[in-house]
């Protein structure tokens, strides 16, 4: 199989492209130049060109592509949201055309918006946020009418929050760190609900998206969820530290996220506390159903790599 790859050097895609060419298939990743060519050492077929380039043939980049995995995007710069996640995908989706046979395209839980509680599935109403949230369902939208036109098929995976020991969002590597050092502590309660997906799990998600006609004109979440005190407790016990206890107020800790929020460092920000505090689950079972997918590595068992990732990292501290 000849697949195309976009994002293909950042976290998710460099994991998919390695794990495509594994298989067996002929890989194509778009990349700028001379931006991490040192990693790929020729496994790749490389196209270099950049998403927010207008006038370059993007035809180029789909000829004799039977696949395309769109995992490029930008999640922070505000300036680059629209443009990269929503007209770039505009350009390549026109420029696929009649080119490839189906599109796999990454996008994300955050579609359906905030929840505080309860189950959300593939049913749910999209309604997006904030603007990287709202980028990403207009691009699923656009992906979708593309597809209605008749000229390939697709499939939309929406992951939760992805996780790995190579990962750029250092979050987790900082509760882990505020766990070390006895710095850690509940917000409000104990029993909140955490979701994670561990890039591996990921990557087995797109390549199913890619590899099964059951998975065409489909749209999968794809997530993995426990107690956030079972959670805490795992790293605590890889760090060999005693396990976190203390409780302080949610609306304390509010007040807090409020009067620090114009503060770039400010550690407590609204979205973080609102993930120590909910109770929300991304059901998994459309996925399981349809594809028959299992996790590959448990939210546990992620975990507990996470730490042992961090420990080595760190390991001149031991």
């Amino acid at each position: 199989m000849k697949i195309a790859v976009t994002g293909g050097t950042g976290f998710i895609g460099w994991h998919l492209v390695n794990s495509l060419v594994e298989k067996g298939h002929t890989v194509r990743v778009l990349t700028r130049r001379g931006k991490r060519d040192d990693i790929f050492s020729g496994k790749f077929d490389l196209f270099y060109g950049d998403l927010l380039d207008e006038n370059l043939q993007w035809e180029d980049f789909f000829q004799g592509i039977d696949i395309c995995y769109h995992c490029a995007g930008v999640l922070q710069e505000a300036d680059k949201i629209i443009e990269t996640n929503v007209k770039a995908t505009q350009r390549l989706l026109e420029a696929a055309s009649g080119r490839i046979k189906h599109w796999v395209q990454l996008s994300s839980i955050g579609v359906y918006g905030k929840y505080m509680d309860g189950m959300v599935t593939e049913k749910n109403k999209v309604n997006p946020s904030n603007l990287y949230e709202k980028s990403k369902a207009d691009a699923d939208d656009l992906v979708i009418k593309k597809s209605q036109e008749g000229d390939f098929t697709y499939s939309i995976l929406r992951p939760s929050n992805v996780y790995g020991s190579d990962m750029v969002n250092q979050s987790l590597y900082k509760m882990i760190s505020m766990i070390d050092k006895n710095l850690f502590f509940y917000i409000g309660r104990k029993q909140a609900i955490v979701n994670y997906i561990h890039v591996d799990n990921v990557v087995d998600g797109l390549c199913l998206c890619g590899g099964k006609k059951e998975a065409k004109n489909q749209i999968f979440n794809i997530s993995d969820h426990e107690k956030l005190e079972t959670i805490v407790n795992i790293i605590a016990n890889t760090l060999t530290k005693k396990a976190p206890s203390i409780v302080l107020p949610e609306n304390m800790i509010r007040l807090f996220a409020r009067l620090g929020s114009n503060w770039k460092k400010w550690p407590l920000t609204f979205n973080r506390v609102d993930a120590l505090t909910g109770s929300t689950v991304y059901s998994n079972d459309f996925i399981e159903e349809k594809l028959n997918y299992t996790h590959k590595v448990s939210i546990n068992l992620g975990f507990e790599q996470l730490v042992k990732s961090w420990l080595n990292l760190n390991r001149e501290q031991y």
